[in-house]
């Protein structure tokens, strides 16, 4: 069971047994469960909580491609030097190429919250 695929739904049924409406309220795995003669308790988990893995490179808004015309750059034109913006790409009409994460700074100073936080987490992992 642990790893299947978990969702809860809500339901609304009339008077005759037909269901008039249903609204999806959670969509995730089994992270664990136990079971008796008389009931069954199921831990879920949110697939957004295997973000709080640590990631194996960080990457910022410029272009990481060191080589310029390089193989992941990939531009054949007629220019000689990039300063590794998304502008240039755009100029260079080489954008499709782009090595950066030209969204990053709109990040920056944001609250985004994409599953537990690193204490939670590490709480988690220790209650296992």
């Amino acid at each position: 069971m642990q790893g299947n695929q978990a969702n809860v739904w809500v339901g609304v049924i009339d008077i005759n047994g037909f269901v008039i409406d249903t609204l999806n309220l959670f969509n995730g795995e089994i992270d664990s469960f136990a079971i008796n003669e008389e009931t069954l308790k199921l831990k879920l988990g949110s697939y957004f909580s295997k973000w709080a893995h640590k990631s194996i490179s960080q990457h910022g808004s410029s272009c990481r491609w060191r080589v310029f015309k390089g193989t992941e750059c990939q531009y054949v034109g007629a220019e000689t030097k990039c300063d590794r913006r998304y502008e240039t790409c755009v100029l260079y009409t080489n954008t499709i190429n782009f090595g950066g994460f030209r969204w990053l700074p709109d990040l920056e100073d944001k609250v985004v919250f994409w599953g537990p936080t690193a204490s939670e987490y590490k709480k988690e992992q220790k209650n296992k």
